[in-house]
């Protein structure tokens, strides 16, 4: 392992896991915003919040890890080429092989460390999440009634005009919507406590009015303490459906016999879109690497080949997504897909490691011909 070898990879790898970590975090956060109300309004401590949102973290890291690496491929090289570090590596005999080892060592680093999450990692994690959101967003507490709202929940519906730090609530409105027995409770003041089996509200000094299906007419019920039971409203429900990103792959690419077609398409599609994500990794660091290593030199700058380079990366990305996507829907879809990945890895590999002998002729026939004769 030479100097050389070392110093690009260092530089690459710390620069690739710096960016990393901020990204990963920056979208983090702002993805985590959207389970506030959890903390807000379901009584969510600090701790459970981050537990849950902490999930999320492994889906980040596989989407943002091989985008990062690109981003300082093509930061470096071009830093190399402006610094002339390029053309003294060249001086020395290196080749276009030897100057991007570095970088695709580190590149395929990256594709196993992002299979093995995507594998192994990412699929029990998001079940994780989507149980423990699932219980959470089922589940019913005294702090998910606001004041000054028509809070529904389930088939009730409580409004609650003020509410005190003591627990003491006035002003209270409560409309039960059973099909068969609706009935509406108005309260001056009440509470509500935790009991072994869920809350019990506790309304006083109110009235209850039912309307009788049969004659039509309300009849009011007055009372000065009236306990009403929220345990209905606290009971959670365990069935959810199970989204294919929650499955392993095998499970994924074998399917289940009773779902449709459709459902299977979807399935096959998450398998293969996991087996090829952490393939795109290693194509953006040779499309870095082509547009990088190019033996061209100004001193304006490199503006258009960094440019062309993350077009190039956007446009491939899009187009092997969208054939992934589309498997099921298109006959071949996914076969297009693993054939674009294909043709772009040898491509980009024999354009790469044979740019000189590409150039070489056109070189010498145009700037070095030899003079015949007395001419």
């Amino acid at each position: 392992m030479t100097l050389i070898f070392k110093y690009i990879f260092r530089r690459i790898f710390f620069s690739t896991v710096l960016l990393t970590c901020v990204l990963v975090v920056a979208v983090w956060l702002t993805q985590s915003l959207r389970f506030l109300d959890m903390i807000v309004n379901r009584n969510v401590s600090l701790q459970g919040y981050f537990y849950l949102v902490g999930f999320l973290v492994p889906d980040l890291l596989v989407i943002i890890l091989p985008i990062c690496l690109f981003i300082s491929v093509i930061f470096f090289y071009n830093k190399f080429q402006a610094d002339h570090e390029l053309s003294i590596w060249r001086s020395m005999g290196f080749s276009n092989m030897q100057i991007a080892k570095p970088v695709l060592v580190l590149s395929l680093l990256v594709v196993a460390f992002t299979f093995i999450v995507n594998v192994y990692i990412l699929p029990p994690s998001f079940k994780q999440f989507k149980d423990m959101e699932h219980m959470l967003r089922q589940q019913f507490s005294g702090a998910m009634i606001q004041e000054g709202r028509f809070n529904s929940i389930k088939n009730t519906t409580i409004y609650i005009k003020q509410r005190f730090r003591s627990g003491r609530m006035e002003g209270i409105f409560l409309y039960n919507h059973d099909k068969k027995h609706p009935y509406t409770l108005f309260a001056k003041e009440g509470r509500i406590d935790a009991i072994d089996n869920g809350l019990l509200l506790t309304l006083k000094q109110g009235f209850r009015q039912e309307k009788d299906q049969k004659t039509n007419q309300f009849q009011v019920l007055q009372f000065d303490i009236l306990n009403y039971d929220l345990s209905d409203l606290t009971k959670s429900d365990t069935n959810r459906t199970i989204r294919p990103y929650e499955k392993g792959i095998f499970e994924l690419l074998k399917g289940d016999k009773n779902t449709d077609q459709a459902t299977q398409a979807k399935y096959r599609a998450a398998a293969h879109q996991r087996l090829l994500q952490p393939l795109f990794g290693f194509i953006y660091v040779l499309i870095g690497l082509n547009f990088m290593l190019q033996p061209q030199f100004n001193r304006r700058g490199r503006r258009f080949a960094v440019f062309s380079a993350f077009v190039c990366g956007f446009l491939f990305h899009v187009a092997l997504t969208t054939c992934i996507n589309f498997n099921g829907r298109i006959y071949g879809a996914i076969y297009i897909a693993y054939s674009l990945f294909a043709l772009c890895f040898i491509g980009l590999s024999l354009y790469l490691f044979e740019y000189r002998r590409f150039e070489a002729p056109k070189l010498r026939g145009i700037f070095f011909t030899k003079k015949r004769g007395g001419s």
